[in-house]
């Protein structure tokens, strides 16, 4: 197996055995665990070589360095909205790895996600922008308006926002966001900002999504998932299965089970079948097949197909693949707009 293919192997229920592994094959390991997000599964598991630690320390230090970052932005944010008056849900992010992660700072993530009202989505621009961020503007907000869920937001010294007025946009999904905040629970951060929390089914639905959406190209999304079953022993499926029917995301979320199924986690069957046996193989094999792709129309064309299978509704897999489609022409754009150094 590959550096890679033993990093995500290695969140597995139970985890596999690495005691084999050279000193190379370690510092590979560790670069692999460092681009998927699971270095605090490696931490534990470090072999005593000074190259391999040396390694990992220096990976370590620039994980936190980051996560101080986030966190501190994410209180800005919060605390700007806060003062206007206006209701917002973290999502994924700080709030999750303080949660979920014996070292919250392991957890990578290049932005912020936070949740609000649709109805409050202007008033919240008008808040941040005030605070110092800047709305990105052009066709890639006009798109994300009208097709997708979050708007762009960056700020000198900040770590990137991803100003979300839906959920998420993946599969054709209805996902109401009154339902969220009716259900949502306050709560106060590592950093002493006040703030609102999903509940429980509501969020693991929304990760579970978030992490099929994107194929689970990163570990570090299943071990989420994992970490959050580990937590929440007492989750209801009843109430997670209802919402998936109703929010008709049935399929989706059921692929991001059967995946959790082969890394060892106990999730309900009956919640796992919704998409078919020939539509689930067929969906699997487009998955491994785009992530075995280099970026580019092919993975693109893969990844369009995957998402139409699992979408509940067949008429909405057309919308779907269209919306992605002007999603990755947003994204091309903002690429020869904006390239990176």
């Amino acid at each position: 197996m590959s550096p890679d293919d033993i990093a995500a192997r290695a969140v597995a229920r139970p985890p596999p055995s690495l005691g084999s592994l050279s000193e190379e094959d370690w510092l590979a390991l560790v670069e692999a665990g460092f681009r998927g997000g699971v270095l605090t599964v490696l931490a534990p598991r470090l072999p005593p070589s000074p190259a391999v630690r040396a390694r990992f320390a220096r990976l370590e230090a620039a994980l936190r360095l980051e996560a101080a970052s986030r966190q501190s932005s994410l209180a800005v944010v919060l605390g700007l909205l806060a003062a206007r008056g206006l209701t917002a849900v973290p999502l994924k992010g700080p709030a999750l790895a303080e949660r979920l992660y014996p070292d919250p700072a392991l957890r990578p993530s290049v932005d912020l996600d936070v949740l609000v009202a649709p109805a409050d989505l202007e008033a919240a621009v008008a808040a941040l922008e005030a605070g110092g961020f800047v709305l990105e503007r052009g066709p890639l907000e006009r798109f994300s308006r009208r097709r997708g869920h979050h708007l762009h937001l960056d700020a000198p010294g900040r770590t990137p926002l991803e100003l979300h007025f839906r959920p998420l946009s993946a599969f054709s999904c209805d996902v109401p966001a009154a339902e969220l905040f009716g259900r949502a629970r306050p709560a106060r951060l590592a950093s002493g900002a006040p703030t609102l929390l999903l509940a429980p089914e509501d969020e693991f639905t929304l990760l579970a999504l978030h992490a099929t959406q994107h194929l689970a190209q990163r570990p570090g999304w299943i071990l989420d998932l994992l970490l959050f079953l580990d937590s929440s022993p007492a989750l209801d499926w009843a109430a997670v299965e209802e919402r998936a029917w109703r929010w008709r995301c049935r399929r989706g979320l059921a692929h991001a089970l059967l995946l959790l199924r082969t890394f060892g986690a106990d999730v309900p069957a009956r919640l796992a079948a919704p998409a078919g046996a020939a539509r689930t193989r067929l969906a699997e094999w487009i998955r491994r097949t785009a992530l075995a792709r280099q970026r580019g129309p092919i993975r693109t064309t893969l990844h369009l197909a995957f998402d139409a299978l699992l979408t509940d509704r067949a008429l909405s897999a057309v919308v779907s693949a269209a919306a992605a489609v002007g999603w990755a022409i947003g994204r091309r754009v903002r690429h020869f707009r904006h390239p990176r150094p």
